[in-house]
């Protein structure tokens, strides 16, 4: 694994060697994760390495100006940490999450504060009162609540499957050094306050705007793979709401098309007054880019406006792929992305809304 760096000038570094990987210890393929510090530049990287008996979660950083590699977890239990993943608040500190596949399977945490490893580890989902028989855990989403100024708080979101049933957890870690995780809160259940059977949900995924207005999302795969687009809100400073809300039926109207299949293209947003921006692509037999937004207002109220667009719809043979979406300063937001024709060449489309809650999309153009 390397490393390289790029100047205001324009010329790149030459590449550092983070990594020392050996046939016996080999750096898992996808693993490393980078943040870098808003202000001061300072880069921290992690990623997993070893072989099938013994693996390490690695970390560094270049806070002293070269990076010192050191392993901060290593299990021998046969089964490795999935995926570690990072992020560096305001106060210089990295706070690192990974899966521990052992038994009972688990969430965990170790934060490193002034350039210090913390000597022990923290479960970020083993002291929630779970019984033993947890099955994987996957932490997808993970966010620092504001204010983005000194030590900050950690939010996590991650996929659990307790008693053979799949849940959408939250936890949040209070800012500073020696601290633990509070209370875990199950933001998945439906409209029933139960979890639906034959269901699993995936990729679990934290909205947040600068306000501290904040959603989970998730795509919940039901029976015979039909898939939902869910999220369950809260305002700043509020508590998510007893129920999840299915946004793919909300966007269709009709409950019947949410047997179409749906997946969340890329990472949602909330903007400065509080709105959250999704997108989708479902497949009734067209396709149709479907959006979402739900409004939080005022401050501290959990939010129940949820207004639905879609932006654009294709006939039965053409598809709409890769959407990505962007907010400018003024809140308006600019979506592109590839619609198929039915002779399978791709155009690339534009549209935008003006911001606010009655924004509509215009026509679609190449």
């Amino acid at each position: 694994m390397k490393f390289a760096s790029r100047s205001s000038s324009g010329i790149w570094s030459a590449p550092v060697q983070l990594s020392a990987a050996t046939a016996a210890s080999a750096v898992a393929p996808g693993s490393a994760r980078m943040d870098v510090h808003p202000t001061n530049g300072r880069v921290t990287v992690v990623w997993q390495q070893g072989a099938i008996i013994t693996n390490q979660i690695y970390y560094t950083t270049n806070r002293s100006g070269t990076f010192a590699p050191a392993v901060i977890i290593s299990t021998t239990d046969g089964e490795p940490g999935i995926r570690p993943d990072v992020l560096v608040d305001a106060g210089d500190n990295a706070h690192i999450v990974w899966t521990v596949r052992s038994s009972p399977r688990r969430v965990v945490y170790k934060g490193v504060f002034g350039g210090t490893v913390d000597s022990a580890e923290t479960g970020v989902s083993n002291s929630n009162g779970h019984s033993s028989d947890e099955s994987d855990y996957v932490p997808e989403g993970m966010t620092l609540l504001p204010p983005a100024t000194g030590n900050q708080t950690l939010a996590v979101a991650y996929l659990a499957s307790i008693g053979g049933v799949s849940q959408v957890l939250y936890a949040q870690r209070p800012p500073g050094a020696g601290q633990t995780f509070g209370t875990i809160v199950d933001v998945s259940r439906d409209d029933t306050g139960a979890h639906p059977a034959g269901t699993a949900d995936d990729r679990p995924r934290i909205a947040l705007n600068s306000r501290g207005d904040l959603e989970v999302l998730w795509v919940n795969i039901g029976i015979a793979g039909v898939r939902n687009v869910r999220g369950n809100a809260r305002g700043a400073g509020g508590s998510f709401k007893s129920n999840s809300d299915n946004l793919t039926r909300v966007s269709t109207g009709d409950s019947s098309s949410a047997t179409a299949p749906c997946d969340i293209w890329q990472m949602p947003t909330l903007d400065g007054a509080g709105c959250l921006h999704i997108f989708w692509e479902v497949r009734p037999g067209g396709a149709t880019n479907s959006y979402v937004h739900r409004y939080f207002a005022p401050i501290g109220v959990d939010p129940s406006t949820i207004v639905a667009k879609d932006v654009a719809t294709t006939g039965v043979l053409a598809g709409l792929h890769q959407l990505r979406a962007g907010l400018d300063l003024l809140d308006d937001l600019h979506v592109v992305w590839e619609q198929e024709t039915y002779g399978a060449a791709r155009d690339i489309m534009y549209s935008h809304r003006t911001a606010g809650l009655a924004g509509s999309f215009q026509s679609a153009a190449t």
